[in-house]
């Protein structure tokens, strides 16, 4: 199974006792969703070095001969990179902004103009699971697979839209007033299970 957003209620809910497995998974896979995340702002090295050894659990040993330096490069890579994850922290939300934006983004889709425009300066496109597109890509993009509906909500804590042909989600990210990062999950039944349409 494949990353995916958790569904909005999960963010507001207060839970009455343990969660039950599909709460935990569902928590499971929005953790790992998060991760690959921060992971796309290591350098590549750095990324290498910590899948190898935090993730896959290889001795750094076998990690250097992989990467192909010397043991002591791959703990200053370690280190280097378990540093900016922990440096990572989310900007403070600025709810009445996004909302802006977000709107703003909608209308564009329905009016059938160019929401590239409301990209902000860097934004980055990931195509779940593995493809990641930047600058004017991301434009192109949103251009060739303009969604014929959207149907507006959360996701993972992020503003989300439920799309229709293609049939998919679509998860937000904004900042200084425009759309700094885009995720992409095609699965078609996904929308339901969040309760975007």
């Amino acid at each position: 199974m494949g990353f995916e957003p958790y569904p909005e209620a999960f963010v507001t809910a207060q839970p009455r006792a343990a969660p039950g497995p599909h709460a935990r998974h569902s928590l499971a896979a929005a953790l790992r969703l998060g991760f690959v995340a921060a992971l796309q702002r290591l350098p590549p090295e750095e990324r290498a070095a910590l899948l190898l050894r935090d993730v896959l659990g290889y001795g750094e040993p076998e990690a250097a001969a992989m990467l192909g330096v010397p043991e002591a490069r791959v703990a200053e890579l370690i280190a280097g990179a378990r540093d900016a994850l922990g440096a990572v922290r989310p900007p403070p939300v600025d709810r009445a902004r996004e909302r802006i934006v977000v709107a703003r983004f909608a209308a564009a889709f329905a009016a059938g103009a160019d929401a590239g425009a409301l990209l902000a300066p860097g934004a980055r496109l990931t195509v779940v699971p593995d493809t990641v597109v930047d600058g004017a890509a991301v434009a192109a993009w949103l251009r060739t697979h303009a969604p014929a509906t959207l149907t507006p909500g959360r996701a993972g804590g992020q503003p989300a839209f439920g799309c229709r042909s293609p049939d998919g989600v679509l998860v937000l990210e904004t900042a200084s007033g425009g759309v700094a990062a885009l995720t992409w999950f095609g699965d078609p039944d996904l929308a339901a299970r969040l309760g975007l349409g």
